[in-house]
Formats: structure tokens, sequence, C-alpha cells
């Protein structure tokens, strides 16, 4: 008996003249998902989740694909739309029990191969059968929010060709602007949806740094300070020389041997313009709150060191030179020409993020900046796969309990440590302090 196959129907760009005599099933495939855009056509506001489809047609029965019976093409935004997003079943007319495997996935930027799971939407659903002489047409619908979920038991094919304009509708990837404007110093963040984690780290042998794993993260629009703290912002509050409750003076300006780049000074300087170092997470906290503002989220963090979604560094994919962002000053390093320790706030020229008019500087580089989570290896409690909205860990980690998260490349660092996803981790005792560490605050609108 002839088996069924799956023919490259609308990707291919063709159609047959006639309905072969046997009949034949036409599978069109649409998502709610941002998809990237055609070949020749501008880029979208917002980025891509996805761009590649895999179909693969089980026969009555069967725990594998067919022979002639897998197809896997890349998508875009027009393609999927126009419903030409579709595939051709021929199988024998009348005979059911046929399934269609379905995963659409993020292949771009990353690393080629097998779908990942944690970044793959994929569903297995069940297909009528041919009619002979005749072309139906079904549909399967890709929906964001099951993204990283296993797939469930079969389910039946929509009929029909898909609706129009649902290509680019998940609610949580529209870009989302604040309700006002922003406070002096401080820019607007546009919400929106982005894939935290990027599996092309390589961290296989670190067991300081992780970030490999993806989720997809829905954040909130936030107001963002346009540069880390500054020293002269930091004397102003009054709050470095403070004692802190329940604990001794934690005040920034640490001497003594593995402090020497420590910017603080007790009277005002030459220093002023520098972000202000070797302050504690609760010091740090206590700034924020003090304002009126917070501690970012590592997840709001990593939304602006990749552009909001758009690449590994904040001005793209390709690694930085030395006058692009304050990094690898320390004595003796490729760029300690320009001088050791952090530079004053804005120094490098690309290490910046136009957000309506606003210019929010040292996002790579310049200090590693304080986030208000406590630090979860990325296989722990605080993480997993799915659709995570706004997240912000909160429960210890069992490797290192009293971790709090640190985020972006400083004056310290090398290219790949500058990386948007990479994850570090500081200790949080009350006078545990880096002069590679600085901070930053934000508001919620």
């Amino acid at each position: 008996m002839r088996r069924a196959f799956l023919l490259g129907l609308g990707l291919a760009g063709c159609a047959p003249a006639a309905p072969p005599p046997e009949g034949q099933l036409v599978v069109h495939v649409t998502t709610d998902a941002p998809l990237p855009a055609a070949p020749g056509q501008p880029l979208p506001v917002v980025p891509a989740l996805f761009d590649r489809l895999e179909l693969a047609l089980y026969e009555p029965g069967a725990v594998s694909p067919c022979d002639d019976c897998r197809r896997e093409v890349a998508v875009d935004h027009e393609l999927v739309d126009s419903g030409r997003a579709s595939f051709g079943s021929v199988a024998p007319p009348g005979k059911s029990g046929y399934r269609l495997r379905v995963r659409l996935y993020r292949n771009a930027g990353t690393i080629a191969g097998t779908p990942r799971p944690a970044s793959t939407i994929e569903t297995m659903v069940d297909l009528p059968a041919v009619r002979e002489g005749v072309v139906d047409h079904v549909t399967v619908m890709l929906r964001t929010d099951d993204v990283g979920k296993p797939p469930g038991p079969p389910t039946a094919a929509l009929p029909g060709r898909p609706p129009e304009g649902w290509v680019g509708s998940f609610p949580g990837a529209t870009r989302v602007p604040c309700a006002g404007a922003p406070p002096a110093g401080m820019a607007c963040v546009p919400g929106g949806a982005f894939w935290m984690g990027d599996p092309t780290l390589d961290t296989t042998d670190s067991s300081e740094y992780d970030g490999r794993l993806e989720r997809l993260v829905v954040v909130s629009p936030f107001f963002v300070d346009v540069s880390e703290v500054t020293v002269a912002a930091f004397r102003k509050s009054g709050l470095a020389t403070s004692l802190f409750p329940g604990g001794p003076s934690d005040n920034p300006h640490v001497p003594g041997p593995g402090f020497e780049h420590c910017r603080y000074t007790e009277s005002a300087g030459e220093l002023e313009g520098h972000p202000v170092n070797c302050t504690s997470w609760d010091k740090a906290r206590a700034y924020c709150e003090s304002l009126g503002n917070s501690l970012p989220s590592e997840a709001q963090l990593e939304y602006l060191q990749s552009a909001l979604g758009r690449g590994p560094f904040v001005w793209g994919t390709e690694a930085p030179a030395c006058p692009d962002a304050v990094f690898d000053r320390e004595p003796g390093a490729a760029c300690a020409a320009a001088g050791t320790g952090p530079a004053a706030v804005g120094s490098g020229v690309r290490d910046r993020l136009e957000l309506d008019s606003v210019t929010v500087v040292d996002l790579a580089g310049n200090l590693s900046e304080w986030a208000s989570d406590q630090w979860n290896r990325e296989t722990e409690a605080c993480w997993g796969t799915g659709v995570f909205h706004d997240p912000r860990c909160e429960t210890p980690s069992a490797v290192d309990p009293p971790a709090r998260v640190m985020r972006g490349g400083g004056w310290h660092t090398s290219p790949p440590l500058m990386r948007a996803a990479l994850r570090a981790r500081l200790a949080n005792e009350t006078q545990a302090v880096s002069h590679a560490v600085g901070f930053r605050c934000v508001r919620q609108p």
C-alpha cells in the first residue's frame, strides 16, 4: 500500500493546478508569537521570539514519523500571516488515524540542531481523513503561552484556513509604554517579552557563572536610572557614613589591598562623576528605597543590557573594542592604557541605549550591578521553563543561601563576561563589597 507523505506546498511557493485524484489535506500553521520580518522588510519593533517550523507526519499506530514525512523550514511574519505556512498531506483516501507533530522553535543566533524544549512550542494533532478528489484545509494554532510545555494528548486540527492578523498578537510581546513621564535622571523602559538566557554562553566549566538556559520573560514597563549611581549622588544621600540598622557601618570608602579602586571619598573630589562601587547590597537597596525606588530585578537588567532582547550586547552582536565600553582595565590588561578601575559614567562610546530620546549608559561595562534577587542556579527553584511575568527570585539558593545576583560586565571583565545573559553572584553579608560592583535604581510607573 502506498504510504502517506508531506508536500512542501505553500512553503515551496507553489500549488498543484488541480487536486490529485486521491485528494489532499492542506495543513496551515499559525501562531500568536512575533516572527522575523520577511526578507527585504524593515526590522519589527518587537524582536522575533521564534523563527523555525518543523512538521512530522505519523501513520496510524506509528511511534515515529514515516518516510518522506518530515519538513523543516524558516518562517517569517508575512509567510505565516498570509496562510502560506502550509503543507499538503497526501494519504490514502478515507483512512483515519494520521497524526501531525508541529514544532515552532527558536533557532536564530543560537545553536542549530534539535529544537530545545525550553524555547519550543510543540503540539500533536489528529488529522481528518483525506477525501478522494477533494482538497480540504485545516489549521494548527500555536500559542506562545504553551512554550516549554511537554505536548499533551493529540488534539483535533481546526477546520478551515487560519485567521489573518493573529501573528504577533501575543499580549506579552506588545511594547507597553510607561504611564507618565520619567522622573529626572531616569528613562522609561517599555514593557515587552524577551528570551532570558543564551544557549551560546560557554559556562560549562564554571561554578561561578551560568545563564545558558532559556526562559521567556514578560517585563512590565519601568523607569530606570540613566547611569549607575555616582559618588556625588551617594554622598548626597547621607548613607555613606550612616550606620546600617542592626549592624556596623558599611562605608563604601574601604582602604586596603584589593580595594584600591573604590571611588567614594570622604570629601568631594575629582571622582564625583564616577559610579560608586564598594557598596554592599544592603546599602544599595537602602539608597534606592530612600528615593522611593528599588533595585532592579535581574530580568529587568538583562532586558536592558540586551537592548530589550535584541542581542548579546547592548549595541548588538560584535565583541567590543576598547573605546566602546569601560572593560578589561585591570593593570596590564588589554584596555588598561585608558586607565584602570571605573571611569566617569558614560565613558563608553557604544555602551548606551536610546529610549525615547533618553540615553541610558554603562549597561555592558564600567561596573557590574546589584540586582534585587536572591541568587539561584538557573536549575533551582526560582527558574525553569515557560512564560515568566516580572520574575523576581526571593528563595535562597541551596548552593549559596546568602548570595545576591550581580549582572553585567565592568572595568574588570573581558568581552565574554559582558554578555547580557551572563549571571554571577556575590555573598550578601553586611560588609560584603566589591570594587567591581555598583548599582542603579528602578521605579514602577
